[in-house]
């Protein structure tokens, strides 16, 4: 793989997590069905896009198998202008048409952008939908009740002939309003937002999680007292109601992440493709892995990874001291 320059590398990053999804599109076409010009009387602000996309050749696919991420393919894409990128997929990413991935093609991936990102070279994104070899115009994106998306950018306007399906390809006859849909376009007028008569509507399936929204981890069952051993958890002095702290096999105190962050006001958002946290939007664990970035982006080890015990993530007692610095929490025995 080509070798970068630090600062082009932090530059290139930054460059390919602000290209608007709307920059997938072909250049808009004017088509005589539709108003050209003419501005939609809706009320809908041009939001910056929470679903952004990357283009590009497959150069590689690696069936990697990290602890914790089993079943998870990274797809090595570059685009034209030799940009990289590594396209995370997992069993929920949906691909267009059920097409094969495989070296050559010409694939576009569609990400969130809201949830949090290792500002790594090249960068990897957990990929929801991917195109294969697609010559339409593609839109992933959840629409209002005036079918506008929440970016502001495109309108659809639903015919006859338009094909409306459930991710599994089945006939689709429910609201598609406050959906998340994946959209098949040709022609769109050059208003904003504009507005087109989409080919095909994919509306990808809900996840039923009460943790859907990506910001927790996925609750699970109370610890087995004969499984651990159980120590009371103290954060500045106070003992706060939280999942019981443990040793682990090698000894080590292990204690829960988001209770203790919480009572400090810090915000927690849980990666659940990626297994990854991030702590108040700078401080990076992945499960499995004893490399903690911190606030300074450096990365430390602290001889213990974090682990996933029953839907809640543990972290060795030093994290607080050695990464996060916020807290004086220890253990009640």
């Amino acid at each position: 793989m080509k070798g970068k320059k630090v600062l082009a590398s932090v530059l290139s990053v930054s460059v390919l997590s602000i290209y608007p999804l709307i920059g997938s599109f072909a250049k808009p076409i004017q088509n005589p069905a539709l108003p050209t010009d003419e501005v939609l009387p809706i009320s809908v602000p041009v939001n910056q896009a929470s679903y952004l996309s990357f283009s590009g050749t497959v150069k590689e696919i690696e069936a990697r198998q990290p602890a914790g991420m089993e079943g998870l393919k990274y797809v090595f894409v570059e685009n034209e202008e030799g940009q990289e990128a590594y396209f995370v997929i997992s069993p929920d990413t949906y691909i267009l048409n059920e097409e094969e991935l495989e070296v050559g093609a010409n694939i576009t991936g569609f990400y969130d952008a809201s949830k949090p990102m290792l500002m790594i070279y090249p960068p990897q994104y957990p990929v929801e939908v991917i195109a294969v070899n697609q010559d339409d115009n593609i839109k992933l994106d959840v629409f209002d009740q005036d079918l506008v998306s929440a970016d502001g950018m495109l309108k659809l306007n639903i015919s006859a002939e338009t094909e409306i399906v459930a991710q599994d390809g089945t006939t689709y006859e429910e609201e598609l309003s406050n959906k998340k849909l994946v959209v098949l376009f040709g022609s769109s007028t050059k208003s904003i937002p504009a507005q087109t008569n989409p080919i095909k509507v994919i509306v990808l399936q809900e996840d039923n999680d009460e943790n859907s929204d990506g910001n927790l981890e996925t609750p699970g069952k109370p610890f087995d007292d004969s499984e651990t051993k159980h120590l009371g958890l103290i954060v500045n002095g106070k003992k706060i109601q939280a999942p019981n702290a443990y040793l682990n096999s090698q000894g080590t105190a292990m204690v829960p992440l988001r209770p203790i962050a919480e009572s400090l006001n810090l915000k927690i958002t849980w990666n659940k493709d990626l297994e990854q946290v991030t702590v108040d939007n700078n401080i990076i664990l992945t499960i499995g892995q004893d490399a903690y970035i911190g606030s300074d982006s450096k990365v430390i080890s602290l001889g213990t990874s974090p682990e996933l015990k029953n839907g809640t993530t543990f972290v060795p007692l030093n994290f607080f001291s050695e990464v996060l610095r916020e807290a004086a929490v220890s253990i009640e025995r």
